[in-house]
């Protein structure tokens, strides 16, 4: 996908889409990162990460925000942090690894200024 017009919506994520979520996690894991997951580690999965996904999705506190096309494409977590010099932590960004390299990232990125208060 990298280099193809990008047409990438960003919403505040809902509990439908933690399936979702969980597959881009884990993909975008799996890919990016292969060293630390040798062949005797134990590999996340989406079943794997879908509880954590869902107390994030509603979390009160935290903000989480998807990429979306026709689906999911990347997803991050955003929430208030008064130890970093924003106020604002952004925390779980993942994008689909067929969208790296189109902006998706620099998107959800954005998110935080939606939560600066």
């Amino acid at each position: 996908m990298v280099g193809k017009p990008l047409s990438v919506g960003i919403r505040s994520a809902v509990a439908a889409d933690v399936e979702a979520i969980a597959v881009v996690h884990c993909r975008a894991a799996l890919v990016g990162f292969p060293e630390i997951f040798p062949p005797t580690a134990t590999k996340p999965t989406p079943a794997s990460l879908r509880s954590r996904w869902h107390e994030l999705v509603t979390d009160p506190v935290a903000s989480v925000f998807v990429a979306e096309t026709t689906s999911v494409v990347g997803c991050v977590v955003v929430r208030e942090e008064p130890t970093v010099p924003s106020g604002v932590l952004l925390d779980r960004l993942y994008i689909e690894p067929d969208w790296w390299g189109n902006g998706v990232g620099s998107l959800l990125r954005a998110c935080q200024v939606l939560c600066v208060r």
